[in-house]
């Protein structure tokens, strides 16, 4: 047995240093070829909208940004949206970024098509990144897609400019797929909305605590994307799989 854990620990560090991050996103995407039957995403519909209502009340613009308390929210046949939703709720408060209403029934509409498309190996590893990315052209988010890590190579894209929209910034809000843990995917990856604020790019559902407040909420604005990617996990141990940057 300790042998065998050893292996896997192995293995576990040799994914997030060695395999290609399109790689590792297809892996993600293959497991929606065992996503479950879709009777319970249909249950879960009514059941999570009901519990959004009791979140949400009344307000359309509330951004979720602690996953952990969501276990009133059903994910598959076993799993909670506490478990393995970081993927729906990021596509939530993408959209509550760009100013749309998000009432509870829209969310709980989001969240079934998410699970209904992109529930990976039964809910057991969360949803597919790009299950995501694919919601997002289906309803007519435009988008790009970097599968690197350069920083680089993300600021550039963060500061690239819109020419036919008097010069304004391209991407407006940015949906971030990573590993909370570079150095072992044991600490499975993370899927956030960073959203673009006058102050700086601000991480959404990033575990931050604010103990003045007694309340989770969003993190500290960082100067540049790049610096906000690889804060994914507070501690600043993350590493990026995807960054999409969506008009």
């Amino acid at each position: 047995m300790k042998g065998m854990n050893t292996a896997l620990d192995l293995i576990y560090r040799f994914i997030p240093a060695h395999v290609n991050n399109r790689i590792v996103a297809l892996i993600y995407d293959a497991g929606t070829l065992f996503k479950g039957s879709a009777e319970w995403a249909i249950r879960n519909r009514a059941h999570n909208e009901a519990e959004l209502k009791k979140l949400f009340r009344d307000r359309t613009d509330v951004m979720i940004e602690n996953q952990a308390e969501l276990t009133m929210l059903k994910l598959g046949k076993e799993y909670t949206f506490s478990y393995g939703g970081c993927g729906a709720i990021a596509l939530h408060n993408l959209r509550v970024s760009l100013k749309e209403q998000m009432r509870a029934v829209d969310t709980a509409e989001l969240f079934f098509e998410a699970e209904r498309y992109g529930r990976a190996f039964f809910g057991k590893a969360g949803l597919s990144p790009k299950a995501l990315l694919r919601y997002l052209k289906r309803h007519g988010y435009a988008c790009h897609v970097y599968y690197g890590t350069d920083s680089k190579t993300i600021d550039a894209m963060a500061s690239k400019r819109n020419k036919e929209n008097h010069g304004a910034f391209l991407y407006r809000t940015f949906l971030v797929t990573g590993y909370n843990n570079a150095r072992s995917v044991h600490d499975r990856i993370h899927t956030v909305n960073i959203s673009r604020e006058a102050e700086g790019y601000v991480i959404h559902n990033g575990y931050r605590y604010d103990n003045e407040r007694n309340c989770y909420t969003q993190s500290r604005p960082y100067r540049t994307l790049s610096d906000a990617v690889h804060h994914i996990d507070a501690a600043g141990y993350s590493k990026p799989i995807l960054v999409a940057g969506v008009q």
